[in-house]
């Protein structure tokens, strides 16, 4: 029988994701994902895989937490003019509030790792596609309304 983890799953990725966000990868050192996830490699290996695999799986959860904030912000409002409104003013008024401006996780990694990672190409296009469909199925209730 494996030994029961003694840390939240969630929370360590949630962390591993935040500094991956801040730094980027190739800067992230395993020092660095220790630190301040406050579990060992061994632990990380264990749960994550190596540190590409680590930063694979921060970058789905940031995927999958994205599009579904866009979601609900966009349908979350009583017209889709309003609706688009409220969404970018507020990725605004986020990227240019108190706390230092990290940018897109997604983009970022556009930048860093898709021009020479098959794998982060096609992931990173994939988070551009849900972000479209989701703008798509709001213009179009916005047309039948």
């Amino acid at each position: 029988m494996g030994r029961v983890r003694e840390f939240d799953e969630e929370k360590v990725l949630d962390s591993a994701m935040q500094l991956f966000w801040e730094k980027g990868y190739e800067a992230t050192s395993l020092s660095d994902l220790t630190s301040r996830m406050g579990i060992q490699r061994p632990s990380i290996y264990s749960a994550f895989g190596d540190k590409k695999e680590l930063f694979e799986t921060a970058l789905r959860k940031y995927t999958m937490t994205h599009a579904s904030e866009a979601r609900s912000r966009l349908q979350n409002q009583p017209s889709v003019r309003e609706a688009f409104r409220a969404f970018f003013e507020n990725l605004v008024e986020e990227e240019y509030s108190v706390r230092r401006s990290r940018g897109c996780f997604c983009i970022n990694t556009m930048v860093e790792l898709a021009p020479h990672d098959e794998k982060f190409e096609i992931l990173t296009r994939e988070h551009q596609m849900y972000l479209a469909v989701i703008f798509q199925e709001t213009i179009e209730r916005g047309i039948q309304s």
